[in-house]
């Protein structure tokens, strides 16, 4: 999981971990981050 406070600097960041994660196959689940929107493999939450 990758989670953040959705707010302006995490709307310009590019979470790391969501790279690392997909080189070692892991599930990822995220907040609704706009770099993360672009990749199907990603589950994004829009809510709790």
């Amino acid at each position: 999981m990758i989670i953040f406070v959705l707010n302006d600097i995490i709307a310009s960041t590019s979470p790391v971990k969501l790279f690392e994660y997909m080189v070692l196959g892991k599930l990822i689940i995220t907040t609704d981050m706009i770099e993360c929107r672009k990749y199907k493999s990603v589950l994004i939450g829009k809510n709790h």
